[in-house]
C-alpha cells in the first residue's frame, strides 16, 4: 500500500507550487461539528514540489484514485490507491512541515478529514494510549467499503442538502474510519475468543469469498466450516444486520465501484455482483440508491 525510503530535504527540483500545477474540481465544507471535510479530484499539468505547515492535529487522507507522495521529516512516502483505495493517517503533537510531491500527468482523486480532536478526551483516549496515537505520524491501510461510500457521498453531494444531514454524513465517515484504527492498532493483540476479533474476521472472510464471485449463503457457510443458521445468527450477532442484507449491500457497492473505477457497463456490472439477469440487478439498485444504474452514471458524468 505505500513504501519509504530517506529522503534529501535540501534538494530541490525546478517544480511548481501544488496550486498552480494542476487542473480539475475542488471542494471544502466546514461542518458546524467542526470538522472540515475538503477533496479534489485533479490531473497535475506539470510537476510539482509544495511544502505547507500542518498544526498539530490528527488527519486521515482517502486515496481513491492514483497515488500520492508525501515527505515528512525527511521520508519519503509513497501512497498508491489500488483498487481499493488507501486511507493514510497523519497524527502529531507539534507543527510539521510536510511536502508533496506530483509528477506532470499523473491523476490523483482524494477526500481529506480533519478536526476529530476536540473528542480526544477520556471517552476515547480510554480506548488507545496516547503514544501508540502519536507515535507513527503516517500510517495506512486498505479502505473498507463504508469509508469507500461516505467518500463518494462528499464527491458527489448535494449541496441541497442541510448543515445537519451534511454533520450526519462527515460524522459516520470520521466514526468508521476511527473504529478501524482502533481494530487496526489492536488487530495483533487481539484474543482469539473476543467479540471484536470474530466481528472483524467474519466481515473479512466474508469479503475475501464474495470477491472470488460467491454470493450464496449456503457455499459462505461450507466455506467458513459452520451450518447455514449459525452463519446467519453470527451475521445478525457481528455485523448489525442479517446476512442477506449484508450481501445485497456488498454486492451493489462491488458493482458500483466496477461502474465508477473501471468503467464497466451496466450488464458487466450485474455480473460482476452475481446477478443473473439485468432486470434484477437494477431493481436491487434503485431500491437501495433510489435511482438506477443508467440515471446514477449520467449524473456521476455531469458532475465530474
Amino acid at each position: 500500500m505505500a513504501h519509504t525510503s530517506s529522503y534529501d530535504m535540501t534538494r530541490h527540483s525546478d517544480t511548481h507550487s501544488m496550486t498552480e500545477g494542476w487542473r480539475g474540481k475542488s471542494w471544502h465544507y466546514r461542518l458546524k461539528s467542526g470538522v472540515q471535510i475538503r477533496g479534489a479530484q485533479t490531473r497535475y499539468v506539470c510537476d510539482v514540489d509544495s511544502s505547507a505547515e500542518v498544526p498539530p492535529q490528527i488527519t486521515f487522507i482517502y486515496l481513491l484514485q492514483g497515488n500520492m507522495t508525501l515527505i515528512l521529516r525527511r521520508k519519503k512516502y509513497v501512497f498508491s490507491a489500488g483498487e481499493h483505495g488507501c486511507c493514510i493517517m497523519m497524527s502529531s503533537k507539534e507543527s510539521e512541515v510536510l511536502r508533496r510531491l506530483a509528477n506532470s500527468g499523473e491523476c490523483n482523486k482524494h477526500v481529506v478529514l480533519t478536526g476529530m480532536e476536540q473528542w480526544l478526551d477520556e471517552d476515547v483516549m480510554e480506548n488507545v494510549e496516547e503514544y501508540d496515537l502519536y507515535n507513527e505520524r503516517l500510517r495506512s491501510w486498505p479502505m473498507t467499503a463504508s469509508m469507500r461510500e461516505g467518500c463518494e457521498q462528499w464527491m458527489t453531494l448535494d449541496t441541497s442538502l442541510g448543515s445537519l444531514q451534511r454533520d450526519l454524513l462527515g460524522l459516520t465517515l470520521l466514526n468508521a474510519t476511527w473504529n478501524y484504527y482502533l481494530w487496526w492498532r489492536n488487530r495483533i493483540t487481539l484474543c482469539i475468543g473476543s467479540p471484536d476479533y470474530h466481528r472483524l474476521e467474519l466481515a473479512q472472510s466474508l469479503d475475501v469469498l464474495m470477491r472470488k464471485g460467491i454470493f450464496d449463503a449456503q457455499r459462505y457457510a461450507d466455506a467458513l466450516n459452520m451450518s447455514v443458521r449459525t452463519l446467519q445468527r453470527r451475521a445478525k450477532e457481528q455485523l448489525g444486520c442479517t446476512l442477506k442484507e449484508w450481501i445485497t449491500e456488498q454486492r451493489l457497492l462491488l458493482a458500483k465501484n466496477a461502474m465508477l473505477e473501471k468503467g464497466v457497463s451496466i450488464s458487466e456490472a450485474s455480473w460482476i455482483a452475481g446477478y443473473q439477469h439485468n432486470s434484477s440487478f437494477i431493481l436491487a439498485f434503485r431500491k437501495a440508491f433510489n435511482v438506477t444504474p443508467k440515471v446514477y452514471l449520467s449524473l456521476q458524468k455531469r458532475h465530474y
